[in-house]
């Protein structure tokens, strides 16, 4: 099966963002946010670190997660199964996709599918995001989110 990326050129913002974290979340099994060790998170951010963690979270450190390729240094990498719960936590952090950005909130939100493959990855700070999957699921997602996307889905590189 050939998987597709799509690209988004502008930010899904309020309800846009939220049919976004509603497909993310039907189709992905893993959430994941990244906490670097400069700037330190702001106490909002510590108090979702924490909700996220508490939630059954895990955390390891790491150099690279969905978008992101560190050279000389390692962030803590936080993952959760996808949940009802784990929804409502990243609904009420946020009203946009690139608000992501520390020291607010965790950095760079993720959603892996239950092989491992990446479903969503994004650079916050550089306002930069991609879809993975089906032309299916990218096709109707597009449908969904007009004037997010400017070119249609594309082959993925391998």
């Amino acid at each position: 099966m050939t998987k597709y990326e799509l690209t988004l050129t502008n930010e899904p913002v309020g309800q846009s963002y939220r049919i976004l974290l509603e497909h993310c979340f039907r189709v992905g099994s893993t959430f994941g946010v990244v906490v670097r060790d400069y700037p330190e998170l702001s106490p909002s951010g510590n108090l979702l670190q924490k909700a996220i963690l508490s939630a059954g979270g895990t955390s390891s450190r790491g150099s690279d997660w969905p978008g992101t390729v560190l050279l000389e240094e390692e962030a803590t990498i936080i993952q959760i199964p996808t949940s009802e719960e784990v929804f409502q936590i990243v609904v009420e952090a946020s009203r946009r996709l690139f608000e992501w950005v520390q020291p607010g909130l965790p950095e760079d939100p993720f959603f892996l599918k239950k092989d491992g493959a990446i479903l969503l990855g994004t650079i916050a700070h550089e306002r930069d995001a991609y879809l993975a999957g089906t032309l299916e699921e990218l096709n109707y997602l597009a449908a969904r989110l007009p004037g997010l996307f400017a070119v249609p889905p594309q082959p993925a590189s391998e």
